[in-house]
């Protein structure tokens, strides 16, 4: 059988998951040179992700530049290489983050992408400077959910909308001593999930995502499928390769 775009777009997923650049970049080539596709936006976005995962943040940023011509690879591939720069903390991809409000000003992701690159790097300041900039031009997060199915009934569960129950005076508590910490670590330049850890409090911030609600609603020994939206699976696709 022929391969078509869509196969391609698996298997260049595939190899940038699995850092199979030596693999992605034959696949890449052939293409055009054997199969005779044109790779399209989501090729350009899936090659750059593959190269800037695997630490070749400027030849990701070189092949970027050369489909600059076309708004919509630009776009995709800027978005796709300053994720890896924020993933990493590295500075250099602020740049990419003001090309990428300046294409689309009201693109929730660039704000947030640049937002985490500046606090992975420590700079708090530029970071809540981005947030102001953010909230000035009315962009709002989409905020992470999750979806499970139980005896064929699908139930929502949204980041940030904790049911009463879960909202009791320990939790509130927390909370406060949450962003306490917070600011300590900046202050002193340390990981604030350090401090989470050694005092045994990482466990209690997960307790409030929207999965462990998830499934704290579901019946005991039940069968639950959840799916998670891009923006939630892409961040723990970034803290695994982080």
């Amino acid at each position: 059988m022929k391969p078509d775009k869509v196969t391609f777009i698996g298997l260049l997923m595939t190899c940038s998951h699995l850092g199979l650049i030596e693999k992605g970049l034959g696949l890449f080539e052939s293409m055009s040179s054997k199969y005779r596709l044109y790779p399209e936006t989501d090729h350009m976005a899936c090659m750059v992700d593959m190269l800037a995962r695997g630490g070749k943040l400027e030849e990701a940023r070189e092949l970027a530049n050369t489909y600059l011509g076309n708004s919509s690879v630009e776009v995709s591939s800027v978005e796709a290489l300053l994720g890896s720069y924020s993933t990493q903390g590295d500075i250099m991809g602020a740049e990419l983050g003001e090309q990428l409000q300046n294409l689309k000003p009201h693109n929730e992701m660039s704000y947030v992408m640049l937002s985490n690159l500046y606090s992975a790097s420590g700079q708090w300041k530029e970071a809540e400077i981005v947030r102001r900039v953010m909230a000035d031009q009315r962009v709002k997060k989409m905020p992470g959910c999750s979806w499970i199915e139980v005896r064929n009934e699908v139930t929502a569960f949204v980041a940030g909308r904790i049911q009463s129950s879960f909202m009791d005076e320990e939790i509130m508590k927390f909370l406060d001593w949450y962003l306490k910490i917070a600011l300590v670590s900046a202050a002193i330049g340390g990981s604030m999930e350090f401090f989470m850890i050694k005092t045994g409090f990482y466990d209690k911030v997960t307790v409030l995502e929207s999965e462990k609600r998830a499934w704290e609603n579901s019946p005991e020994a039940q069968a639950v499928r959840e799916a998670l939206n891009p923006w939630r699976d892409h961040d723990k696709q970034a803290r695994k390769s982080s």
